[in-house]
C-alpha cells in the first residue's frame, strides 16, 4: 500500500514538473487555451461526450461475445464513472476495475468475474489496435505529402505500425493462436495465459471483434477531431493527415505509465511532433486543452457515482 501511494506520489511530481517546464520554457501558453472560440468549446465537448457514447457501445459488443447482455445507457454511466476514476484517482482505483465492478452489481452475481474484467481488458487492446492500425493509413497518405527529410522519420513510423497490426492479425490464425496460447500455459505465465483466455472467444467469433475494431476507429477519430478543431480555433493552419498522425504518436506515447493519465508527457510529445511537421511551437497548449475536453465528461461520472450509489 505504502508502495503505490509513494509510486502515484512520484508520477504526480513528474507531471507537474513537466507541466512546469513547459510553462516555464514558454512551450505552455494558457492565454491560448483561455482565447478559445465559444463555438468550437461547445462543439469539442458534445464531440467528447459522443466519444464516450461510442466506447460504451464498444463494450456492449465485447460483452455481447461473452454472452453478457447489458444496457446501453447503464454501460455509458459507468464508462463515465470509470473516465472519472482514471482522471482524477489515478494509483487507487483503475477506471478498468471499477467498470468491472459496476457490470458484476449490474448482472447481481449471474457471471463470474473474471469474463467481466478480461472483457473490460480486451476492449483497451480493441482500442490500441484501432489507434495503430489508423497511424499505419494515415502514415502511407503523409508518405504523398512530406517533404523527403519527413520521408526518413515516415518510413521508420510505417514499418513499426506494419509490424504490430501484422502481429494483431496473426492472433487471428487459430493454429499459431492455440500454439502460443499453450506455450504460455505450459510457463505458467498466468497474465498472458488470462489475456489468452478472453481473446479466444473473439477467435472463435470474429465478427464481435471486427465490430468492435471498427467502433474504435471511430472513437479515436472523433479524439482526433477534437485536436483538429481546437487548432482550428487557435488559427493553427495544419492539414487532417498531419494532425491524424501527430494525434496517432502522442496517444501511444501518452499510454507511458511515466505520470498520470501521461500528463505532461503527452504535451511534450505533441509539442515535439507537431513542431516537426508544422515548425510551430505550441502543441503542448493545443494537447492540454483536448485533455481537458477529453476529462470533462468525467465530472459527470460524478454525478451518476453518487447516484449508484444511494
Amino acid at each position: 500500500m505504502v508502495k503505490k501511494i509513494l509510486v502515484t506520489f512520484i508520477k504526480f511530481l513528474i507531471a507537474f514538473g513537466l507541466l512546469y517546464w513547459l510553462f516555464d520554457s514558454g512551450k505552455l501558453d494558457f492565454s491560448l487555451i483561455l482565447n478559445l472560440s465559444p463555438l468550437y468549446i461547445i462543439i469539442c465537448f458534445f464531440v467528447s461526450l459522443i466519444t464516450i457514447f461510442f466506447v460504451s457501445i464498444r463494450l456492449k459488443i465485447l460483452l455481447k461475445g461473452q454472452n453478457i447482455i447489458s444496457n446501453n445507457f447503464y454501460l455509458f454511466k459507468i464508462s463515465l464513472i470509470g473516465l472519472f476514476y482514471s482522471t482524477f484517482l489515478p494509483g487507487g482505483i483503475s477506471g478498468d476495475v471499477i467498470k468491472s465492478y459496476y457490470l458484476l452489481k449490474y448482472k447481481k452475481g449471474d457471471i463470474t468475474k473474471t469474463p467481466i474484467f478480461l472483457t473490460v481488458i480486451i476492449d483497451r487492446l480493441v482500442g490500441f489496435h484501432a489507434l495503430v492500425f489508423l497511424g499505419f493509413i494515415s502514415n502511407i497518405i503523409a508518405l504523398f505529402l512530406v517533404t523527403d527529410q519527413l520521408k526518413h522519420f515516415l518510413n521508420l513510423s510505417f514499418w513499426i505500425f506494419l509490424t504490430i497490426n501484422i502481429c494483431f492479425l496473426l492472433l487471428f490464425n487459430t493454429k499459431l493462436f492455440y500454439t502460443i496460447f499453450n506455450f504460455f500455459k505450459s510457463k505458467n505465465i498466468s497474465i498472458l495465459v488470462k489475456l489468452f483466455m478472453a481473446l479466444e472467444v473473439f477467435i472463435k467469433n470474429r465478427i464481435v471483434y471486427v465490430k468492435s475494431f471498427f467502433i474504435s476507429i471511430v472513437t479515436q477519430i472523433l479524439s482526433i477531431c477534437i485536436i483538429f478543431l481546437l487548432m482550428k480555433s487557435a488559427r493553427i493552419d495544419i492539414d487532417y493527415i498531419y494532425t491524424t498522425i501527430i494525434s496517432v504518436y502522442t496517444f501511444i506515447i501518452n499510454i507511458a505509465p511515466i505520470s498520470p493519465g501521461g500528463l505532461g508527457v503527452g504535451e511534450i510529445a505533441f509539442d515535439n511532433m507537431l513542431s516537426i511537421f508544422t515548425k510551430q511551437h505550441n502543441g503542448a497548449s493545443i494537447f492540454l486543452a483536448a485533455r481537458i475536453f477529453y476529462y470533462i465528461p468525467s465530472l459527470i461520472g460524478i454525478y451518476y457515482f453518487i447516484a449508484m450509489k444511494r
